[in-house]
């Protein structure tokens, strides 16, 4: 049983307690102020530091420099459906993705509407000279982002000019979603440009097709990049963040709980990943206020970088000392809104351990366990401590109640769309924990087990 919980008299009173200094907190408040702060991450990281070190006292407070590869928007995002005998022309909106290069100047085309990469291979002869877009409807973000991230090769490999995208999103309001992209081995020269579109205009454009229409679009996206002459993106210094509360017994073996500090350059990011970022400092900071000092030290992270290259994540393993060992690795990156519990990546024993103390957490409903696949599918920036030996385990919400990839990189992701109620529980989850696994004894299997990882 956690110490915690044994100092009252019942499991739901330390309960009630952990969930009433999550009420009280300050989690709302920091969220508002990190994402009201303007486009500058590096001026929110400095506000944070002085908030955990000169505000709220916590220990080791540390900005550490990461080099991270910086992709700058274009200025211009254009693409237009040209009119034809039947149909006037008509402005639609796009949004760059991560890492694009530019058009140089406007493309104008046939357009092929492909819902996937088989129709895209049965087509292959039709693609030379032709923009592409797939309109692969949504059935999970894992399955739909494919054509985000690779779409741009596909078709670049058959002679395509240009590759756009439908949002990935399982709910429109005319809104584009961005995300980054990938060209693997192209270099510079065989790179081309690419977009997403909106749902409802992927919709549109595909249905035209079908009826028989032939579609030239004029696709235009111009501005600075930031790509250096060679092709490659320039560099910017970010940083990562951290506090902590150092363990009373054994403070080389820690519990890191953290969400990354990037966002996309649209929206405030206040789901993705704000609430992730401050839940899990707001977590460690009630933690100190309430003058819980566990056994082993829990730490939060901030990580740079998350959205479009990992940096941060990479960063912070290898700067891990040779001496400390990660015992339990959370990560918060899927909002907070309808938060239900966590996917776990450990060995059985860990497993059995972690269940009795979500045990504590029924009550608040968010006692949910889930099987994770894989070392990496508990969250990416704590997948490289996963890797090496750490349990991991992510935070998770009831996807389509929370409404997260609604507003997933978008204008809309915005501080108003976090359910503030939600966003407290998933405080005293993450607290509880955080506090439970830090504080057992060094005998147990949940830090000391020999069963080895799921397959």
């Amino acid at each position: 049983m956690c110490r915690f919980w044994t100092q009252h008299r019942s499991r739901r009173n330390g309960h009630v307690e952990i969930a009433s200094n999550a009420a009280a907190g300050q989690h709302y408040n920091k969220l508002w102020f990190s994402s009201s702060r303007g486009p500058s991450l590096e001026s929110m990281l400095e506000w944070a530091e002085k908030e955990m070190r000169d505000t709220h006292k916590l220990e080791n407070v540390r900005r550490v420099p990461v080099t991270v590869h910086k992709w700058v928007r274009p200025s211009v995002e254009r693409l237009t459906l040209l009119a034809d005998g039947s149909r006037v022309a008509r402005e639609m909106q796009i949004i760059a993705l991560g890492n694009s290069v530019n058009t140089t100047k406007p493309i104008e085309a046939e357009l092929m509407v492909v819902a996937d990469e088989e129709e895209l291979k049965s087509r292959s002869g039709a693609v030379k000279g032709r923009i592409v877009l797939f309109n692969n409807e949504f059935i999970s973000y894992g399955q739909s982002v494919k054509y985000r991230s690779t779409g741009a090769q596909l078709v670049q490999a058959l002679g395509g000019l240009a590759s756009l995208v439908r949002s990935v999103t399982p709910q429109s309001l005319y809104t584009p979603h961005t995300g980054a992209t990938s060209y693997g081995s192209l270099n510079y020269t065989q790179m081309i440009p690419t977009a997403a579109v909106t749902v409802e205009d992927a919709m549109l454009m595909s249905r035209l097709e079908k009826s028989g229409h032939i579609l030239r679009v004029r696709f235009e996206m111009t501005g600075d990049t930031n790509r250096l002459a060679d092709g490659t993106l320039g560099t910017a210094t970010s940083h990562n963040i951290m506090a902590e509360i150092t363990g009373s017994e054994l403070p080389h073996e820690v519990i890191v709980l953290g969400g990354h500090v990037d966002s996309w350059d649209v929206g405030q990011g206040a789901l993705d990943d704000g609430t992730g970022f401050v839940a899990a400092w707001e977590a460690v900071r009630m933690l100190h206020a309430m003058k819980l000092r566990a056994r082993r030290t829990i730490r939060v992270v901030g990580w740079t970088n998350e959205e479009n290259g990992g940096a941060g994540s990479k960063a912070y393993n290898a700067s891990v000392p040779a001496d400390e060992k990660t015992v339990l690795a959370i990560e918060s990156d899927g909002g907070t809104n309808a938060v239900k519990g966590i996917t776990l990546f450990a060995p059985e024993n860990v497993r059995s351990h972690i269940l009795s103390i979500a045990d504590l957490l029924t009550s608040m409903g968010t006692d949910t366990v889930l099987n994770a696949t894989s070392a990496g599918s508990t969250g990416a920036d704590i997948a490289p401590l996963v890797a090496h030996g750490a349990a991991g385990a992510g935070l998770i919400v009831d996807t389509p109640k929370s409404r997260y990839f609604w507003v997933h990189h978008t204008n809309a992701d915005t501080f108003d769309k976090v359910d503030a109620s939600d966003m407290r529980k998933s405080v005293a989850t993450l607290a509880t924990y955080a506090f439970c696994v830090a504080d057992e004894p060094p005998a147990t299997p949940t830090v000391n087990g020999t069963d080895t990882m799921p397959k």
